[in-house]
């Protein structure tokens, strides 16, 4: 199974007293990724990205608000153990982003009711192993409904898509674990392009 070190900071600023606002934001994270072959674990690399940026928005009602931002960062993987499938990679990310963000849930981490919807379009500038600059667009969804007063059924889904370039190391969707293709180790498809969902 992989692992994850996140630290993260927003600063959400309204604009004056309507609806627009500014949010600076800087990340770093450590990702522990799994690499497979038939089904078999080969090798777990270490991801790791640095990157600070700034959204300006405009917040359309209490649940949904959409995004025009840019971000700067240098991300690196290494080989951690095992056998050494991909030559370690490191160098500068830079890119443009558009989001559209929906969300009714009752609760955030234990919802009864409600819909989840991520939407993103980026475009990148710089990425550690592409040769060109590149688009790339995902949308996901997680939606809620109760039955009587203590059953709850829900769906999941999401979708993803690379235009024009074979998406790089780092910007590849990685599909496997619960809730993202089930029964297969976490992360051991990548793939520029995908589209999964269920529902239980």
């Amino acid at each position: 199974m992989g692992s994850r070190t996140l630290l993260a900071t927003e600063f959400y600023r309204p604009l004056g007293e309507g609806r627009f606002f500014a949010a600076p934001n800087a990340f770093y994270e450590d990702r522990k990724v799994n690499f497979y072959q038939n089904g078999d674990r080969l090798a777990e690399y270490s991801f790791r990205t640095a990157q600070a940026g700034i959204d300006f928005g405009y917040r359309v009602n209490r649940s949904s608000e959409i995004r025009l931002g840019y971000s700067i960062g240098h991300q690196k993987a290494s080989r951690r153990i095992g056998s050494p499938l991909l030559s370690d990679l490191s160098g500068k990310t830079s890119f443009a982003s558009l989001r559209w963000n929906y969300d009714t849930r009752n609760n955030a981490q234990i919802p009864s009711r409600g819909i989840e919807l991520r939407n993103s379009l980026n475009y990148y500038f710089d990425a550690p192993g592409a040769a060109n600059s590149f688009a790339q667009a995902e949308s996901r969804f997680n939606a809620f409904h109760s039955i009587k007063s203590k059953n709850i059924i829900f769906g999941f889904g999401g979708g993803g898509a690379t235009f024009g370039e074979t998406a790089p190391l780092f910007q590849q969707f990685a599909l496997g674990g619960l809730f993202n293709v089930g029964g297969y180790g976490t992360g051991e498809f990548r793939s520029g392009n995908y589209l999964n969902g269920g529902f239980g």
